[in-house]
């Protein structure tokens, strides 16, 4: 069973190890055949994704029109087509892919519209065999999980842009990149020369102040108020309705009664009032004071619409930022996590196993991996439908994360799953064979684990003479394959 890793990266990223020509070139290493092609169906034409021995021509990105009559049938039906010779059927070959024999393979992936599809290719007959078909399906979830990743890193991109975006403004809101609004308002007043200012924003009846400023101690009796009915700021109320900035010398009007004398006792002759807005919508005010009589209001009404529409992204943008910050957090999730198991799936094993491996190996610990492979699937899907071979599988996940809960256990794909146990017993078989009476005690309480058998393999991880995870996972799959056979021995088929 072929397996391909993606890998973390040291700044966060998900970036995956393998392309889809090199998914093509070990596709076709493991069928030992020419060539594999990765394509879409796009009507009459067929688009290369992935390409590996086939004719000069065929390249990836190239478009090949009229597409393989065998490629465009497995796209429309979703279903496996296998020809042994295409001579001998008269099946045509007009993408001159050099094809006497073909095996097709759908690829279920979300990330491209067009219908996938995985095919090798021969130039000669060939009797495709169950292995061959099973190397197919495995290579196309391959293909499935590869396109899907990529496009998932597009749109985590798409998210951290959105971030950047929402921090430039709020940015340019604060006027520099202030943490507060208070500091930005302050900013703000020393900008145009008032001597007060303050962000009022609608609540109800009410506007409710979200930071101010006061260049002179005497005038924060102005500002004091957390909340003021509507209206009572006549001005602000005015402005908000309007949706455009107004600017008053009638300061005892524009203030209203409870702040309009005590602004003009204290020398304010000039009021503003900038509506904050959202897609056109006030949702408050910025209110601002001036003592001189007549001031230059041209920079503050230049200004007027980006302050508007600046701080309202601001603050409406908060919501979206949160909102991705949680869009992110799920497609973590479904990044690194199996979706029918809830197990890590391939890219989060090796994400958090590469990790644990380092882990060990700079503290001088043991670790054992354990490769299980799960008897008669095939079986169970024929006889109960793919429902009851998902509920063998979820029964095997069980299993696996009761016995090491605290461990890393991942659901490689399709039947198989692996364990990567830290551990001070140098001896693997330690580990093997306390899953096996983990197993054991399952289908002696459980009916609907009484049908669950796999087959084990396991390597050690030592220290000493440290190994890479891909090498460890290939000496942990070799294990299991000689148990496998070992089965097929005894007439246990798997």
């Amino acid at each position: 069973m072929a397996w391909r890793r993606a890998r973390t990266d040291t700044g966060g990223g998900v970036h995956f190890a393998e392309d889809l020509d090199a998914i093509a070139q070990g596709c076709a290493a493991a069928l030992q055949i020419d060539g594999v092609l990765v394509t879409s169906i796009e009507g009459e034409r067929q688009r290369v994704l992935g390409v590996h021995g086939l004719p000069g021509h065929v390249l990836r990105g190239a478009l090949l029109v009229p597409a393989n009559p065998s490629c465009r049938v497995v796209a429309a039906t979703g279903k496996p087509r296998l020809v042994q010779d295409g001579r001998a059927r008269r099946v045509d070959d007009p993408a001159r892919l050099g094809a006497v024999a073909y095996a097709g393979m759908p690829v279920a992936t979300h990330a491209v519209v067009a219908p996938v599809v995985l095919a090798a290719i021969a130039g000669a007959p060939r009797a495709w065999c169950e292995r061959d078909v099973s190397v197919l399906r495995g290579f196309a979830a391959i293909a499935a999980s590869t396109l899907d990743g990529q496009a998932l890193q597009r749109r985590c991109a798409q998210l951290e842009r959105e971030r950047e975006e929402a921090e430039l403004m709020l940015a340019m809101a604060t006027l520099g990149g202030s943490a507060t609004l208070g500091t930005a308002l302050s900013r703000l007043a020393r900008h145009v020369g008032w001597v007060g200012v303050e962000a009022l924003l609608i609540d109800g009846d009410h506007l409710r102040s979200h930071g101010a400023h006061v260049d002179d101690l005497a005038l924060e009796p102005l500002v004091a108020a957390e909340t003021r009915p509507r209206d009572r700021a006549p001005l602000a109320a005015e402005a908000t309705q309007a949706r455009a900035p107004l600017f008053d010398h009638d300061v005892a009007r524009a203030l209203g009664p409870s702040r309009g004398p005590l602004a003009v006792a204290l020398g304010v002759h000039t009021v503003a009032a900038l509506p904050i807005l959202v897609r056109h919508e006030a949702i408050g005010v910025l209110e601002l004071m001036s003592r001189e009589r007549s001031p230059d209001v041209a920079p503050l009404r230049a200004m007027a619409p980006r302050l508007a529409a600046v701080l309202g992204q601001v603050l409406d943008r908060r919501r979206h930022l949160r909102a991705a910050d949680r869009r992110t957090a799920e497609l973590e999730v479904i990044a690194f996590h199996d979706e029918l198991t809830g197990l890590l799936n391939r890219r989060g094993f090796f994400a958090v196993a590469e990790s644990q491996l380092a882990r060990a190996q700079r503290h001088h610990g043991r670790a054992v991996l354990l490769f299980v492979d799960l008897d008669h699937l095939k079986h169970v899907n024929d006889a109960h439908g793919h429902a009851g071979g998902d509920a063998l599988i979820r029964s095997a996940a069980g299993v696996l994360q009761a016995t090491f809960g605290d461990e890393v256990v991942a659901r490689l794909g399709g039947d198989e799953f692996v364990a990567l146990v830290l551990t001070d017993d140098p001896e693997a078989e330690r580990v093997t064979e306390r899953l096996a009476a983990a197993l054991a005690h399952a289908r002696a309480t459980d009916p609907a684990v009484a049908t669950l058998a796999w087959s084990v393999g396991a390597a050690a991880f030592d220290p000493a003479a440290p190994c890479s995870l891909d090498q460890l996972l290939g000496r942990a799959d070799a294990q299991m394959y000689a148990a496998k056979r070992s089965h097929c021995r005894g007439g246990d088929r798997g």
